[in-house]
């Protein structure tokens, strides 16, 4: 009985109680459909992060006082999707709530899709592949960006290839972007994060959190947009940032961003469109190792990823995602080097280079094809 008041009690603080109403769906998003997805003569129920159901909540518990049988968890979950009643989950490889969903609904087929590119480094420690086997485990389709990140499952010990879709950034895939007049010759894409965030990083085998990494990181992030600012100065060339404090999931003032910027750069007129929408009037992308930036590369735009070599940590390949372009690519440069990344930036920029080639790009399907015909034949 200790565990359920300890239990109720948590709900009652960490999560939202909602009133809405519950309805029968073909398909359910369990990560508040992150992604936007849209689809025709479907109908959709997104729940949303930390969602709690009044009436199923207070019903669980009645049942859970009377009957004894399971755990308040099972009554609710339960509930809950029996009304929902899905035909398919949709949810994130950074979202375990598919977990939850394929133990308390196993009729229903489950799709996972990963959000961001996976490090080379980071995922050879046992948390995150634990946790990733779990989830993939729980899964009926799992899509990913590419055959290198396919690759990488396989290298952990997924090996069950049958269910893994190469599709790409599901989420950049159903952006219906175009190419705009040009505002901006150069957009650089901030990873600035709020006094106090820490950041994981391996060192000789090792996860450290402190605040060496992200402290190495802005300064190299101070670099790169101190160079963009006189490459624009040299060339005569209009130069933005596009805000993190413009993107809908994260929640803090951009008032801190901008001060930082102002505070580098002296003069700093911010434009508040997020990254994706400004690309869309930008010549050239550039960023640091924003996940962003494979993501608009595999749509058509120019991107330079400077990842600039971390020597304060001796940690020469800590950016190192298996879709980053190799080191002889034209766009990209690991050396703080202001020649280098002038040369690299007056190449791309030109206007007789359309598109460049070049090897590991992710996937791009645009409009989600695949997936889509994933769900039309679980849901005809």
């Amino acid at each position: 009985m200790s565990k359920f008041f300890s239990y109720t009690f948590k709900l009652f603080f960490e999560y939202k109680l909602s009133f809405r109403s519950l309805y029968k769906c073909d398909i359910v998003f369990l990560d508040d459909n992150y992604s936007k997805l849209e689809f025709k003569n479907k109908i959709l129920f997104k729940i949303k992060r930390r969602e709690i159901f009044f009436y199923y909540f207070i019903k669980s518990i009645i049942l859970y006082l009377f009957q004894k049988k399971y755990d308040l968890k099972f009554y609710y979950y339960n509930l809950l999707y029996k009304k929902l009643d899905p035909k398919v989950a949709i949810g994130h490889s950074e979202n375990e709530n598919i977990i939850n969903f394929k133990k308390f609904y196993p009729k229903a087929k489950t799709i996972t899709y990963q959000i961001f590119g996976w490090d080379r480094s980071t995922w050879l420690y046992k948390e995150k592949i634990s946790r990733l086997k779990k989830i993939y485990d729980h899964s009926d389709f799992f899509l990913v960006y590419s055959n290198q990140q396919k690759l990488l499952l396989k290298n952990i010990g997924i090996k069950n290839e049958k269910k893994i879709f190469v599709v790409g950034s599901v989420k950049s895939n159903e952006k219906k972007m175009r190419k705009k007049f040009i505002e901006y010759d150069i957009l650089f894409i901030s990873q600035f994060r709020k006094k106090g965030t820490l950041w994981e990083y391996v060192k000789s085998g090792r996860i450290y959190k402190n605040e060496k990494f992200i402290n190495a990181f802005k300064k190299n992030q101070k670099f790169i947009v101190k160079t963009i600012q006189s490459y624009c100065k040299k060339y005569n060339k209009r130069f933005q940032i596009a805000l993190v404090a413009s993107r809908e999931d994260k929640n803090f003032s951009k008032n801190y961003e901008i001060k930082y910027y102002k505070q580098i750069l002296g003069k700093f007129l911010p434009d508040e469109r997020n990254g994706w929408s400004l690309s869309e009037t930008s010549a050239l992308i550039v960023v640091q190792s924003s996940n962003i930036g494979i993501e608009l590369e595999a749509a058509g735009h120019k991107v330079l990823f400077l990842p600039l070599d971390l020597r304060d940590l001796y940690l020469n390949r800590m950016i190192d995602l298996h879709n980053l372009p190799d080191s002889k690519a034209i766009n990209i440069c690991r050396q703080p080097n202001k020649k280098k990344i002038f040369k690299k930036i007056n190449f791309l920029l030109n206007p007789k280079l359309s598109t460049y080639n070049r090897k590991n790009k992710i996937h791009f399907d645009k409009g989600n094809k695949i997936l889509k015909k994933i769900i039309t034949n679980i849901t005809r």
